[in-house]
């Protein structure tokens, strides 16, 4: 883990800077143990959308990135990781036939950012079979079923990191439908 790296290594845009403390972990359990044992609520998780650019509150703060996805299907259940790309999942899934991520698998980001921010590209979001997520706030771990979590344009009540999100698979795969989104 390096504590000081360039904008270029870890992010997707070309931009020039540098992150002064900066912890990377390649995998998600340390990235769980993190949590657990040492994360304090002012570092920065950095995701794989819009929340790349750095602001300069965030490059005072600790800076946060987790490099492994995780991706689990079993029987109908999809078990995703909140740092895993929306695209990824839904190039995962149609192979199965499986369409929840249509659509939203045209936003760049990750699953857990667009579960909590309510993402939507026409018509179509992240809630396309969601059953519930486990979220991590103020120290500790829950489990929200989606009934109750309250939506609003690009809004919810949910607080704290989508760390997990489990799908019912969708079998509504349509590849034409997908051309024309």
């Amino acid at each position: 883990m390096k504590s000081k790296v360039s904008y270029k290594e870890v992010l997707p845009l070309p931009i020039v800077g540098e992150f002064n403390n900066f912890k990377l972990f390649n995998k998600f359990s340390d990235f769980i143990s993190y949590l657990i044992n040492d994360y304090n609520a002012d570092d920065y998780i950095l995701g794989r959308g819009t929340n790349t650019l750095p602001i300069k509150r965030e490059i005072k703060r600790k800076v946060i990135k987790v490099k492994e996805e995780i991706i689990k299907i079993k029987g109908d259940e999809l078990f995703v990781s909140g740092n895993t790309l929306i695209s990824k999942i839904h190039n995962k899934i149609k192979g199965l036939k499986a369409g929840n991520f249509i659509g939203v698998n045209t936003i760049p980001g990750s699953i857990g950012a667009a579960i909590r921010g309510n993402a939507t590209y026409k018509n179509y979001d992240a809630y396309k079979g969601l059953e519930r997520i486990i979220v991590f706030d103020q120290g500790k771990f829950s489990k929200i079923d989606t009934k109750n979590i309250k939506r609003s344009y690009r809004s919810t009540n949910i607080k704290g990191i989508v760390i997990f999100a489990i799908y019912k698979l969708v079998y509504n795969y349509d590849e034409r439908l997908e051309k024309d989104l």
